[in-house]
């Protein structure tokens, strides 16, 4: 569960979804290897870092371990904010997917190991990285909110993907990685949240630029509703 004595990271890919979340915030700006970072301090004293982490998962997973192992920041919890696109049938454009566990849908060593499958890497038995039940259990519900999986991979999808035996609901280019870091590198609970813009079809593009700058304050809204629900000191 979640240690609330920690402060909050929350990560974004793009600059749209990182304004979406620290636009209303009291923040104050700083530098931690040549990345600008934002912060703000909740009534109680617990510290929100806001960060850009870039596209694709090279970039989020190396920025998202700098800041978590900077131990004056004492990140106890990460957040990832933004938009993705529907794998499944019963998503709305504009509804939020909630990662239950997250796969890296183009990470493939199969052709080397015939006993692993898609997704799963060195290391590890399972192809998912899993958020712990108590804490999907203590998250906030209401209508148009999905919980499920999220697989990732190193470029933008306007076609069918999965992977066998999952049936993801979202794909985007950064949850897996991050939940890698965050549970196999750190032991640190991870959610990433993504309000759907496509349906990952041939309109995926066009949808994504017509939607994404709108639809990533409803991934920033219920982002703070999750520090909301967790953090009582949050206003």
């Amino acid at each position: 569960m979640i240690d609330t004595t920690k402060n909050i990271l929350v990560l974004a890919a793009i600059k749209g979804e990182l304004a979406a979340f620290i636009e209303p915030l009291n923040t104050k700006t700083a530098t931690l290897c040549g990345i600008d970072y934002y912060i703000d301090e909740l009534i109680g004293g617990n510290k929100v870092y806001c960060v850009l982490c870039g596209a694709g998962k090279a970039t989020s997973s190396a920025i998202a371990a700098a800041f978590i192992a900077q131990k004056d920041f004492n990140i106890g919890f990460v957040i990832n904010t933004g938009t993705a696109g529907s794998l499944d049938k019963k998503l709305n454009k504009g509804d939020i997917v909630v990662g239950t566990d997250y796969c890296q849908h183009d990470y493939d060593i199969t052709g080397l190991f015939s006993d692993f499958k898609v997704g799963q890497m060195f290391g590890k038995e399972d192809v998912f990285d899993l958020v712990p039940d108590s804490l999907i259990k203590s998250l906030p519900t209401g209508e148009g909110v999905h919980f499920g999986t999220i697989i990732s991979g190193d470029r933008f999808i306007d076609k069918a993907v999965g992977i066998d035996g999952c049936r993801p609901l979202a794909v985007d280019m950064e949850s897996a990685a991050i939940a890698h870091i965050c549970y196999n590198v750190f032991n640190v609970p991870f959610v990433s949240v993504r309000a759907i813009t496509d349906s990952a079809d041939g309109n995926a593009h066009e949808d994504w630029k017509t939607l994404h700058a709108r639809l990533s304050f409803a991934a920033a809204k219920y982002s703070k509703q999750i520090i909301e629900t967790l953090y009582s000191n949050f206003k």
